[in-house]
């Protein structure tokens, strides 16, 4: 894409040179993107050289451009992490309580009050709890631009958790910001303070999973769970889900998730049952 160009009148003599420095204007209708800088110097082999090859540069790295009508967006999501507050002494002062919701899953929707929300993007968060998603279409069907928000769930690709009375997804949504502007806009960080139990089940559980495929053969289906029961915790296979009374106790999630990766692996019918954990209720 052509963005300026320039003719040195007064010619140049070999072995000369010429340096300076110039201001261009990105055309709006450039795509939002990643572009790198080129410089092209005699295109059309005008000047007799000895050496041709060597009239074109381009700068290793890209610059992003933020094209008229789109927009490019991020957020990170973190949550309250008794775990972790127990165990580490962290401060809620400068909230280092909090554990990124890594691996969870999350949409971007734009609010449209006439005709409903429109759901834009839809993924999971990677490693630090953040996402950034690029290149949206900014543009109202009707007018103006996007009216964008995010909406995260307790759930990875090893589990989904759920209300256990109804079975209702755990969810949390950001605030609308109003007829975003185009180029980047940043949701910074947001922090999940109810229900965080769920964040840290489906969490745990992918731990869990990825463990398990090492000895398997294949990536484990994701298991419904049910959060959280009046009281004890259980696998039941018909289903199958897994039931939980407490959203901090590792110990007891990965427990179930095993009994649901032995039921998964084995046709085996055996054991099961009331049990603690220095209890055997099966020869096998």
């Amino acid at each position: 894409i052509l963005v300026y160009s320039y003719t040195l009148s007064s010619g140049m003599a070999s072995g000369n040179y010429s340096n300076g420095s110039i201001s261009v204007t990105i055309p709006s209708s450039i795509s939002s993107g990643s572009y790198y800088w080129g410089l092209l110097v005699d295109i059309n082999n005008t000047v007799s050289e000895s050496n041709e090859n060597n009239n074109a540069l381009a700068t290793s790295g890209t610059i992003t451009i933020g094209g008229s009508g789109y927009v490019s967006v991020d957020v990170t999501l973190l949550f309250y992490d008794y775990y972790q507050a127990n165990n580490s002494g962290c401060s809620t002062s400068n909230n280092n309580c909090y554990s990124p919701a890594a691996f969870t899953k999350v949409e971007l929707w734009d609010y449209d009050n006439l005709s409903g929300n429109d759901l834009l993007y839809s993924s999971y968060l990677n490693s630090s709890g953040k996402i950034t998603i690029s290149n949206i279409n900014n543009r109202e069907t009707l007018q103006g631009n996007q009216d964008l928000y995010f909406k995260f769930y307790a759930q990875t690709y090893a589990a989904e958790v759920m209300t256990y009375s109804s079975q209702t997804a755990y969810s949390w949504t950001t605030g609308v910001v109003w007829n975003v502007a185009d180029g980047s806009y940043s949701f910074g960080n947001q922090y999940i303070t109810t229900n965080q139990g769920a964040l840290f089940i489906a969490i745990s559980m992918l731990d869990s999973r990825s463990e398990a495929n090492t000895f398997g053969s294949s990536n484990i289906n994701q298991i419904e769970v049910r959060w959280p029961t009046s009281s004890g915790a259980f696998y039941q296979s018909v289903g199958p889900y897994i039931a939980l009374y407490d959203g901090f106790g590792a110990t007891v999630i990965f427990h179930e998730y095993g009994h649901y990766v032995s039921d998964y692996y084995s046709s085996h019918t055996g054991g099961g049952g009331a049990h603690s954990f220095n209890s055997c209720t099966s020869n096998d």
